[in-house]
């Protein structure tokens, strides 16, 4: 029993596995979607597209040819994100856009915000921030959530870590299923054991109480060898029990316990 409890110990491995499934409703999600179906209804549609965690799309498209449209504010924290668009110059050029002007809306267009990251103990931290796009129809409101980029950011370090991560597990199963087999082994053995008792004494004579002890071994007689011999392939065990002086030697009880594995 103390061998099985502490090879148990030593190669003690557990699995667990939880759910969890919910359905909520995000505030700020709703919020847009709500914008959106507001600004559709007077003349352009306004949809987002994260790019997490780095950057995020800002759509605009005219749903009518007949529907005048500006572009009159963009607000931002400039520590956090920066925004520019293609869709307001003449010639293509990317304009930065600020909020400190005001642009027709002629056309489809697309800002592309990308968001400022901190470096924080070898990984890229993105905190949470808001973008707010105010058109002459409406408001349009995203709200970017903090994320982080680890530190391994190539494919390459990606399957490294990847492959490290499942040699891992695969190495915590090999020692779980090697743990079992143990466990399997040593239950076995207890299942399986039995227990034979002998009694043997020492001492010069055979006095009385030396009846209930026999054999009774002559003075100086190994009793360990004496239980071995008894117990055979068996493990063997003694236990003194009593011992009083008198004669040569002495006298001395024992009780042999020989193990079956």
């Amino acid at each position: 029993m103390e061998e099985f409890c502490k090879s148990g110990a030593q190669q003690n491995f557990a699995q667990a596995l939880s759910s969890d499934f919910r359905d909520e409703v995000v505030v700020a999600s709703l919020n847009s979607f709500n914008q959106c179906l507001s600004l559709q209804n007077r003349g352009i549609r306004l949809t987002h597209q994260e790019q997490p965690p780095q950057s995020v799309l800002i759509f605009g498209e005219l749903t009518n040819s007949v529907t005048n449209a500006s572009l009159d504010a963009l607000t931002y924290d400039p520590k956090a994100v920066s925004c520019r668009s293609t869709g307001f110059s003449s010639n293509g050029e990317a304009l930065k856009l600020d909020g400190a002007k005001s642009y027709k809306i002629t056309k489809n267009f697309t800002i592309e915000c990308k968001r400022t990251p901190k470096i924080n103990a070898g990984n890229t931290d993105f905190g949470r921030t808001a973008i707010g796009l105010s058109t002459s129809l409406g408001p349009y409101t995203i709200e970017l959530m903090q994320d982080q980029l680890f530190g391994f950011a190539t494919a390459s370090q990606a399957k490294a870590n990847y492959e490290k991560v499942v040699s891992e597990r695969d190495t915590a199963i090999a020692a779980k299923k090697s743990a079992d087999a143990k466990a399997a082994t040593l239950q076995k053995r207890i299942e399986n054991a039995s227990v034979e008792i002998a009694v043997v004494s020492t001492g010069e004579y055979s006095p009385p109480m030396t009846t209930y002890f026999q054999p009774r071994l002559y003075c100086g007689t190994n009793v360990e060898a004496h239980a071995r011999s008894v117990c055979g392939e068996r493990r063997a065990k003694t236990h003194l029990v009593a011992n009083h002086g008198g004669n040569k030697c002495g006298y001395s009880y024992y009780v042999v316990s020989c193990l079956s594995q």
